[in-house]
């Protein structure tokens, strides 16, 4: 296995010298709940402790959380008379990450399984009924599969009577079997093999449709060609070069995908591992094979059970764009397999602006409607796709029957009394009575802004004083200052608490400042990441003087945080606002636009028709304003377009060239996101050292806040810097704008 690299830049003396020790793995018992090797915590004394190997953890109290049991998910019956406990497990073991993985045409999957890679799943499933009053009868687990069953997409037959759902088995050479199909009575609770023969297995590559039911007796499954045979070997030589051409002088402009197709050998792979056969299989085990081989990525029946929706890709392939970008085709079928009609067949669009809310042409978002019996819906763009030209109406909903029928529309929510079902005990009790309140306040342009605030449970400001506070956000895109200024979230929403949630930290006496707005609104014909910067710095501002008003943050001990687009925030924060914050911790993030040259969030225009924005805009270019202690980490196989882990890797370089106090932490095996106990757990102790060093033991000079004219107190190096090195106006635009609506979620699909 690989070492987790760490990184880290620092003058001759210990940074760290003051840190306290955290107690070792050994120590506090804290066994890794899935069988891995638990890391070790070691004392952080001297700079030579930093660079030793392995993993470690974070505090007790950081680690009793992350480690508490999860709730079950529910599922309810058709008939809203049983439900579902479906059961998982705690964080997965890093070796589970290791598994070897075949990245392509934008996906990630796991050969061994014939499915994609880091699956999670169900470790069990009962079944409870449910009484008229609302009570839950006695657990009824479902039995019959084998020790160690890792389950996956349980879904009701619609008559309540039967489950299905897949399960694959650790074998004893550590490989894992491909997913089976199995099926489970509701009422015994006994599971069995769907399938009487053992070499039928699920083809589980993409996202949804692997199997249906198509009536209360009878499914069809995605199953792995049984004449497959083995995987392509790759050719020791290669055929020729690798050629591409645009001889045709197209303008096709894409953002950076990754894990993309590559040459011939990896779409042989690709054809090898996403090509299914459909299998029509009945609970008796009767079963016929139904249509040719093919990349079938979606398998969706009626409401009436008379049709079948199906979609699969074809070629031919590209190598700068996904296979939800493929040729694809739409075709109607009888649930019994026989072909009805071709819906659509729309060709290979590498050429998708890469304006926001710009679409494939052609039909898309094909779907039933599900209060009717078999009609279809979808959606056509009337703009060619490219949401820079105005048109109205930029879509238009289509509505056609399958098949003429008149039918009944049925009664999905019955007049019943509502009652509360379950009473899970509470996941973290030691936070339970954490305080929590959404806040509002206004930017000096006169935004109205929002956050919410957690508080230590227990604590008062009169009291207690002003805590060390971490502000955790993300920007966002606007078209005016109403839409900026709307509410978001609700005051009675349940603080729920992931593995890696800035809200750990209040079990470590912290004030925590989420998610508060940071609005970058460009109105009329403004682009809003014209004055990004300023509109960060003033958004962050005012954010850190209504913390301080309220008595609950100490000025000289704020930190700022974020993921991806919140780690891009955190940078340039620091580099821009360095008054406002002791210290910033930045996860997965990109910091040099000029590496993302056709377009980032919702920036729609390429490095060549914004050059100036985007190196304004880019962190890397800043990077010898950052004086203030910066944590970056990223995972060593991010996946995510635009946030390459060369981003961390580069943007380190330059913070170490220019003598910043910087580290930099990549995670082996992780993607955008951070899936492994091991990983987690260093994460988290990554981020507790940091705070308890550069922000609970940071006796810097209070934070300067702007004065109520809106100038800052601090010298000019404070204010919002351009890449030139010019100071911009803080200007506030008062015209009315028209803020655009973003097109329906309708249409958002990745096949």
């Amino acid at each position: 296995m690989r070492h987790m690299r760490t990184h880290a830049a620092s003058s001759g003396t210990s940074r760290l010298a003051r840190l306290a020790p955290f107690a070792s793995a050994a120590e506090s018992g804290a066994a890794d709940p899935n069988g891995s090797p638990a890391p070790t915590s070691l004392p952080l004394e001297d700079e030579e402790s930093l660079s030793l190997g392995g993993y470690r953890l974070p505090p007790k109290e950081i680690r009793d959380i992350v480690d508490a049991p999860p709730l079950p998910e529910l599922s309810y019956s058709p008939h809203r008379d049983k439900i579902l406990f479906l059961k998982r497990r705690s964080l997965p073991p890093l070796s589970e990450l290791a598994r070897p993985e075949e990245k392509l045409a934008g996906i990630r999957i796991d050969g061994n399984y014939n499915a994609r890679s880091r699956m999670s799943f169900y470790t069990g499933i009962g079944i409870h009924s449910l009484t008229d009053d609302g009570k839950l009868g006695p657990e009824q687990e479902v039995h019959g599969f084998p020790d160690g069953a890792k389950i996956n997409f349980v879904s009701w037959s619609r008559d309540g009577r039967h489950l299905s759902f897949s399960i694959r088995v650790d074998e004893e050479d550590n490989n894992s079997s491909k997913l089976r199909v199995w099926v489970a009575d509701v009422e015994s609770g006994k599971a069995r093999p769907l399938f009487q023969s053992p070499d039928i297995f699920l083809n589980a590559v993409f996202d949804k449709g692997h199997f249906v039911w198509v009536n209360d007796s009878m499914l069809l499954v995605c199953t792995i060609p049984i004449s497959r045979g083995a995987p392509p070997k790759k050719p020791l030589v290669p055929s020729g070069p690798k050629v591409q051409s645009n001889e045709q002088k197209n303008v096709v402009q894409v953002r950076t995908f990754q894990d993309l197709l590559k040459d011939e050998y990896d779409e042989d792979l690709f054809d090898y591992y996403s090509k299914s056969q459909l299998v029509l299989v009945s609970l008796d085990g009767t079963m016929e094979l139904v249509g040719p081989p093919a990349i079938y990525t979606s398998i969706d029946p009626s409401p009436d059970w008379k049709y079948i929706l199906v979609t699969n890709i074809h070629p031919p392939y590209s190598y700068i764009v996904p296979c939800g970008r493929f040729p694809k085709k739409v075709e109607l079928w009888t649930t019994t397999g026989k072909f009805v009609r071709e819906i659509c067949d729309l060709s290979l669009a590498e050429d998708i602006p890469i304006a926001s809310d710009s679409v494939r042409r052609g039909k898309r978002s094909i779907n039933w409607r599900p209060d009717k019996p078999s009609t279809l819906y979808w959606v056509e763009t009337q703009d060619g796709g490219d949401a820079k030209i105005e048109v109205s109406p930029r879509d238009i909903v289509y509505m056609e029957s399958a098949e003429p029928i008149n039918g009944e529309q049925p009664e999905a929510w019955p007049d019943k009394t509502s009652f509360q079902i379950t009473n899970f005990p509470h996941p973290y009790p030691q936070l339970a009575s954490l305080q929590k309140e959404m806040i509002r306040y206004q930017r000096k342009d006169g935004v109205q802004l929002t956050a919410t605030i957690y508080l230590p449970p227990g604590y008062s400001p009169t009291k207690d004083g002003p805590l060390p506070c971490l502000v955790w956000s993300y920007p966002g895109e606007f078209k005016s200052k109403d839409a900026a200024g709307q509410v978001r979230g609700s005051p009675n929403e349940f603080a729920g608490i992931g593995p890696t949630s800035p809200l750990l930290w209040l079990a470590r006496g912290f004030a925590i400042l989420f998610g508060p707005t940071i609005p970058i609104i460009g109105e009329g014909d403004e682009e809003a990441n014209d004055r990004y910067i300023e509109q960060l710095v003033a958004s962050a501002e005012a954010a850190v003087e209504e913390a301080i008003r309220r008595g609950v943050a100490h000025p000289n001990k704020i930190a700022v945080g974020g993921h991806s687009y919140g780690a891009f925030m955190t940078a340039n924060l620091l580099a821009h606002a360095p008054h406002l914050f002791c210290c910033g911790i930045s996860h997965s993030g990109a910091y040099n636009r000029t590496l993302t040259p056709f377009g980032f969030q919702n920036e729609d225009r390429t490095l060549w028709e914004a050059t100036n924005t985007y190196i304004e805009m880019s962190p890397f270019m800043s990077a010898n304003k950052i004086k203030k202690p910066i944590l970056l980490i990223h995972g060593e196989e991010d996946n995510n377009s635009g946030t390459l882990t060369m981003q961390s890797d580069r943007f380190f370089n330059a913070l170490k060239g220019n003598g910043a106090l910087c580290r930099l932490v990549v995670l082996p095996f992780e993607s955008h996101g951070y899936d492994a106990r091991e990983s987690i757990m260093h994460v988290l102790w990554e981020t507790d050292m940091w705070l308890q060093k550069y922000c609970v033991e940071n006796s810097d000079q209070s934070t300067d806040l702007p004065s109520s004219s809106g100038e800052s107190p601090n010298s000019s190096e404070n204010k919002a810097v351009s890449a030139t090195g010019s100071v911009p106006d803080h200007e506030s635009t008062q015209e009315d704008g028209f803020y655009s609506t973003p097109r329906s979620l309708l249409w958002y699909y990745s096949l």
